[in-house]
């Protein structure tokens, strides 16, 4: 039988006792993973739908096409995919872990920025191409 060396307990320091450590309800990322089916469905597919609509009716293909499919994939991937993989990581690794989520008051604002952006690039990208903007004499998209 063997017994436990003398200068571990000094490297350990005192022992005092834990409380047990509580981990965040699903419902702080539940919101993430809304959001992701919403950008996804919502978003993506519409790009997507109005994509081929304008290939089936046969409408002029110019920088607004290459534009929409841009948004579309940007949608799908960042909001459907990246959020759904924030919503995971957000509930999943603190309890891999063994430690509380470390601010989860950032979580909503996390949710916001990425959401925001998000629709923003979807909506303005597609309506600048179609208007034609230009910077400095130079088309935005070309």
């Amino acid at each position: 039988m063997s017994r436990p060396l003398p200068f571990l307990s000094i490297m350990r320091g005192p022992q005092t006792p834990r409380r047990p450590l509580q981990q965040q309800p699903f419902p702080l990322v539940a919101p993430l993973a809304r959001a992701a089916l919403l950008l996804g469905v919502g978003g993506g597919f519409a790009l997507a739908s109005a994509h081929r609509l304008s290939l089936a009716l046969g409408a002029p293909l110019g920088p607004w096409w290459a534009a929409l499919a841009q948004a579309h994939g940007r949608l799908q991937l960042f909001g459907w995919a990246g959020l759904f993989v924030f919503s995971v990581a957000f509930h999943f690794l603190p309890r891999l872990r063994g430690a509380p989520l470390r601010w989860p008051r950032l979580v909503p604002w996390i949710l916001g920025a990425q959401v925001g952006g998000l629709l923003l690039r979807g909506l303005s990208q597609p309506l600048l191409a179609v208007n034609e903007v230009r910077y400095h004499g130079q088309p935005i998209f070309a």
